[in-house]
C-alpha cells in the first residue's frame, strides 16, 4: 500500500541545531532544503495558512482541508523537533 504522506524523518546529514546557535547558517540551509522536498516549508515560512471555514459549520471539503493542514503542521513540528536539543525544544 502506498501513501501520499511525507516521510516523517530527516536525513542524518542535517545537524542538530547547537544550543549556542553556532551552526545556525548550515542548519537552516539544510533544514529548509529537506523540508521543502517534503512540501512542508510553508508551515515554517507562514505561506501555508490554516484553512478557515466559511461558516461555523464547515463543509466536508473544508473539514478535510483543515484535517490535512493539521496533519501537515504536526509533521512539520515533528521534523523540527528531531533537530533540536531537548533544552531548545522546551523553549518553543
Amino acid at each position: 500500500m502506498s501513501s501520499n504522506q511525507p516521510s516523517d524523518t530527516l536525513p542524518s546529514s542535517i545537524p542538530k541545531l547547537d544550543s549556542s546557535g553556532v551552526n545556525w547558517a548550515i542548519f537552516s540551509e539544510h533544514f529548509e532544503v529537506a523540508v521543502r522536498a517534503k512540501h512542508l516549508w510553508g508551515h515554517f515560512s507562514g505561506t501555508t495558512l490554516k484553512p478557515q471555514p466559511a461558516s461555523t459549520t464547515p463543509t466536508d471539503d473544508e473539514q478535510e482541508k483543515l484535517s490535512k493542514w493539521e496533519d501537515n503542521e504536526a509533521t512539520a513540528q515533528y521534523l523540527l523537533s528531531q533537530k533540536l536539543l531537548d533544552s531548545a525544544f522546551l523553549k518553543i
